[in-house]
């Protein structure tokens, strides 16, 4: 289809999009759909996603701007999950 499929995650959004040549519009719509109604989470890539995700949990945790982060977000939003940055398991 002479394009690329998008999927971006955030705190606040999830966001799934495409460019493809503009006479195969209707082919990358029902592509999307499939995606969003049909979603395939491979066990291991999930696994390996989620050890990627603590290891880079624990890197941000040494940085002194990510700390500096976290303290801010803490007094901005005190009994909000906006607030924990890195204690996911309060949210």
């Amino acid at each position: 289809m002479g394009g690329a499929i998008n999927v971006s995650t955030g705190a606040d959004l999830s966001w799934v999009g495409g460019e493809v040549l503009s006479e195969f519009t209707p082919e990358l719509i029902e592509l999307l759909a499939d995606i969003l109604q049909n979603p395939v989470f491979p066990e291991k890539e999930f696994d390996r996603l989620k050890k990627d995700y603590v290891r880079n949990l624990s890197m941000a945790k040494a940085e002194p701007g990510q700390l500096a982060q976290e303290k801010f977000l803490q007094i901005l939003y005190p009994d909000h999950p906006y607030g924990r940055m890195f204690h996911p398991k309060k949210c």
